[in-house]
């Protein structure tokens, strides 16, 4: 696994070619510019989505503490289902966390 690189992705223009540029050094030089305009913005959400992967683990997390102690099909269903988004949100998040 790589190591995680914090900073913002930007292009510009190098030698006809467009740049992709990490805290103003240049990584990549891609012919394709509709692929480095991708790149560029996957890179810079990443933030964002991880921001997102937490909270959302928060909120299954209680709502599984909620139902896990009640004894009724509807419960344990809810609660079966939490534990299962908490454990791919758990994973995620040590993936995209930087250590």
């Amino acid at each position: 696994m790589t190591e995680y690189t914090k900073g913002e992705l930007r292009m510009q223009k190098y030698r006809g070619l467009d740049a992709i540029y990490l805290n103003d050094k240049c990584v990549a030089k891609i012919a394709f510019k509709e692929f480095a305009k991708e790149l560029v913005r996957r890179w810079n959400i990443q933030p964002d989505l991880l921001a997102a992967c937490e909270a959302t683990k928060n909120i299954l997390e209680d709502i599984n503490f909620r139902h896990s102690n009640k004894k009724s099909f509807h419960n344990n269903r809810i609660a079966a289902d939490s534990s299962t988004g908490i454990e791919i949100l758990i994973n995620a998040i040590a993936k995209a966390k930087p250590k």
